[in-house]
């Protein structure tokens, strides 16, 4: 789990072992570097006043969501990549099949025709 602070235009990224404890105030122990025990962002600043917007999110980088998405949008780009890299030596074999199976329904056609 991960903790998003964001305060102003400013935020940064802290790990944490629950979402209760992503809160405002975990920020802004950050960002006055209070606890020894949090990560040490240098470049994180806040100075909060009544205008500041400040935000605590909790996410977790690595969902099974996620994960899922990007496996078939990968396996979508192969299959598209395989069809564009072989399409020139499977067309001959297309128009093959399409070339039989037209033959055959005439050839059906024609032989209901005749017992008729």
């Amino acid at each position: 789990m991960f903790c998003k602070c964001a305060c102003a235009a400013n935020a940064t990224i802290i790990p944490v072992d629950a979402c209760g404890q992503c809160k405002i105030a975990l920020c802004l122990a950050v960002a006055r570097h209070d606890n020894a025990t949090l990560p040490d962002r240098p470049d994180y600043h806040c100075s909060p006043s009544p205008d500041t917007v400040m935000d605590a999110r909790c996410f977790d980088r690595a969902s099974r969501k996620d994960e899922w998405m990007v496996s078939v949008y990968l396996a979508l780009l192969a299959a598209l990549l395989f069809v564009a890299l072989f399409r020139p030596l499977l067309d001959p074999l297309w128009a093959k099949i399409r070339a039989s199976s037209a033959h055959a329904r005439y050839a059906r056609l024609m032989h209901s025709e005749a017992d008729d």
